[in-house]
């Protein structure tokens, strides 16, 4: 089964870098619909239908007929959408993957260069089961979290390996997408809220919309200093101090001076 690609896109990324914001952002625009992580390996995150799409099991046999079949169903369940775009994170499905760069979908890298914040976010998520701030938690999970509280414990050696590791799948992915002649924007979780920014977004996409202002409720869930969202905040502010004197490592880590400002 096929069906037309040429106004489908994708949006890659990882957990905790906005991309559940920057697909709401793109969802409220006319004539665009954009699904959420329909590849993600325990669950399908996606407004179509249930029962209009296959099943975990028979996406993981045929990813690439699953895609077409999701792509099919936005169009008849949403028929005012011309664009139609999805949520693909690095370790999701390599099929995929190569399908996108092989059919040239036009491809959206969103990263979050504050490595140290998106590491004890990811963290803090993980503990708690809060991914989203919408999301609604058992009272099993709320009774932990009040007993237990939020704050996360920072390994060095944890940190500086997440950060090498993410910052590598984009290097990585970004040049394979420029071998194959895939286009791609590459935009960061810290441009994703400047006017210029959403409209080089929207241009990319070839996206026609009377107003490049898109209003989006977006409540940050980590509010305050980064430091204090650990049980160990002297250590980790140490650690982040040493990696500030080592060659290159601030701008790659994107550890910047405001993150040692006391607040």
């Amino acid at each position: 089964m096929t069906h037309d690609t040429d106004n489908i896109f994708v949006v890659v990324s990882e957990p905790r870098t906005g991309s559940t914001v920057l697909t709401h952002k793109l969802e409220l625009l006319d004539n665009v619909s954009c699904q959420g992580e329909i590849f993600h390996p325990d669950e399908i995150f996606s407004s179509a239908k249930e029962d209009s799409i296959p099943n975990r099991e028979e996406r993981d046999a045929n990813p690439i007929d699953f895609l077409h079949k999701i792509i099919k169903e936005t169009y008849k369940q949403r028929g005012q959408s011309k664009t139609i775009g999805f949520k693909l994170f690095f370790d999701h499905n390599p099929t995929i993957t190569n399908y996108v760069l092989n059919k040239k979908i036009p491809i959206i890298f969103l990263e979050r260069r504050n490595k140290l914040a998106q590491y004890s976010s990811l963290k803090i998520a993980k503990k708690t089961g809060k991914w989203n701030s919408d999301d609604v938690l058992t009272k099993e999970q709320e009774e932990l979290n009040k007993k237990r509280g939020k704050k996360v414990r920072f390994s060095l050696i944890e940190f500086i390996a997440y950060s090498i590791r993410s910052r590598f799948r984009f290097f990585n992915l970004i040049n394979k997408a420029k071998k194959s002649s895939t286009p791609y924007y590459y935009t960061t979780y810290e441009k994703m809220f400047d006017t210029e920014e959403w409209g080089k977004i929207i241009s990319f996409l070839k996206i026609e919309t009377p107003s490049l202002e898109v209003n989006s409720t977006y409540e940050k869930q980590n509010k305050g200093s980064i430091f204090s969202r650990f049980s160990n905040p002297s250590y980790a502010f140490f650690c982040c101090k040493l990696i500030q004197l080592l060659p290159l490592a601030p701008g790659y880590l994107y550890l910047t001076p405001d993150m040692f400002q006391k607040t």
